[in-house]
């Protein structure tokens, strides 16, 4: 998007096809294929082998979305959505919990050592206006947004406080902003240090909430 031409229109048009191929297959194996797979699997009462199936599952998705020169976290993406259509979908987020937790913790340690503190000091100012915009920013839009489907305004003002840190979808957007040479390091850096911010601001606004 940072140098728009004619080749590069039709190469985001392409891409965007791409995507929506990689739908048609998905849906067809989420209504079809995956809830009778699963069920299957789940009448033989095998914890390890319903786990490896789950498993196979994403990273055969992941795979073929690769494969089309997509990315492998929209393929597991989708991989959700075809397990999700099974009705033991729950019993599959319950045992992948830990599997979830563990990578968790893996890409917050990761994120960590990608920040910069030189970087930081030398824009302090940067940081702060990145975080003011994220706490603020949120709390206000998704506040309003709640509240105007007629909820409560303290329902609502939980909402917003509980969405006032940043999503992990940034840390995508923000590389590939760089690679593209459309932000700088500083930009890259701040945006890093101010997910580890928000997610401590965010925690203990929620603590002091509902108290």
């Amino acid at each position: 998007m940072g140098s728009l031409s004619g080749g590069r229109v039709a190469a985001i048009a392409v891409e965007i096809g791409k995507g929506l191929l990689a739908l048609i297959p998905t849906i067809f194996v989420a209504a079809k294929l995956a809830p009778s797979l699963m069920a299957r699997v789940a009448r033989l009462h095998n914890d390890e082998l319903y786990l490896m199936v789950s498993l196979a599952l994403g990273f055969a998705t992941a795979a073929a979305t690769q494969a089309l020169g997509l990315s492998l976290a929209l393929g597991a993406f989708l991989a959700g959505m075809v397990i999700s259509e099974s009705e033991h979908a729950h019993e599959t987020l319950a045992k992948l919990l830990p599997v979830r937790d563990a990578f968790v913790a893996l890409f917050f340690v990761t994120i960590g050592a990608l920040i910069n503190p030189r970087a930081l000091i030398a824009r302090p100012s940067l940081l702060a206006a990145i975080v003011g915009l994220i706490v603020l920013g949120k709390l206000a839009i998704w506040t309003g947004i709640v509240w105007a489907f007629r909820y409560p305004l303290r329902t609502a003002l939980l909402v917003g406080i509980g969405l006032t840190q940043i999503g992990e979808f940034s840390y995508v957007l923000v590389q590939v902003a760089r690679k593209a040479q459309l932000v700088g390091d500083d930009v890259y850096n701040a945006t890093l240090a101010a997910s580890l911010l928000t997610i401590l601001l965010n925690a203990i606004l929620m603590r002091n909430v509902r108290a």
